[in-house]
């Protein structure tokens, strides 16, 4: 017999499938149960609808991004300017991996935009913290000038933001994005030192 936990995640991947397949607005409870051969009042057990269900998802895709990112920039091995172009890169790639393998990821995306900022806000907070963290290392090893770091954080996501969102990600090219995410992170790095 499956654990209430192992149920729960089996609903998530049902979801998960369907969401990224089909799309989140085209599909419903009653889909994602026939998936799991349950009745849907069987999910309602778990889930209150598809946009709980959906908000957990676009955390754990948030959690690879931030992981993705800290892993990218703790590597002691580099200086702080490398750090900050990892930064780029690894953004870059790891949601231009998303959008692309997921060709409806932007549906839930875009639910996720508008209806939970909340967990957008944490997730914009995350990465801020790891690129204030890049550039308070970089201030006290002398790479860049002193400054405010939490500020500093904010204007390089803000002008990162070409590689956040599936809008931008999917219209352009891989190559093209990451010679602007290698062009961007180095003019950042001119402009901190």
């Amino acid at each position: 017999m499956k654990s209430r936990q192992e149920i729960a995640e089996q609903i998530l991947a049902a979801a998960e499938k369907r969401f990224f397949h089909y799309g989140f607005g085209k599909t419903t409870m009653a889909e994602i149960a026939a998936d799991c051969d349950m009745s849907p009042a069987n999910i309602y057990r778990f889930f209150s609808n598809k946009q709980d269900i959906v908000a957990i998802l676009a955390g754990r895709c948030f959690n690879f991004v931030e992981n993705s990112l800290q892993n990218a920039v703790q590597r002691p091995e580099l200086s702080a300017a490398q750090q900050l172009e990892e930064f780029a890169r690894v953004l870059l790639e790891s949601n231009f991996s998303l959008y692309a393998e997921k060709p409806k990821v932007s549906e839930a995306v875009q639910y996720i935009t508008e209806k939970r900022t909340d967990l957008v806000e944490a997730h914009r907070r995350i990465l801020a913290e790891i690129l204030a963290e890049v550039l308070a290392s970089g201030m006290q090893r002398g790479e860049f000038r002193k400054g405010n770091s939490q500020e500093l954080a904010e204007f390089v996501l803000n002008s990162l933001v070409l590689f956040q969102y599936p809008v931008f990600v999917l219209t352009c090219q891989l190559e093209e994005l990451r010679r602007n995410a290698s062009g961007i992170a180095r003019l950042l790095v001119r402009g901190l030192q």
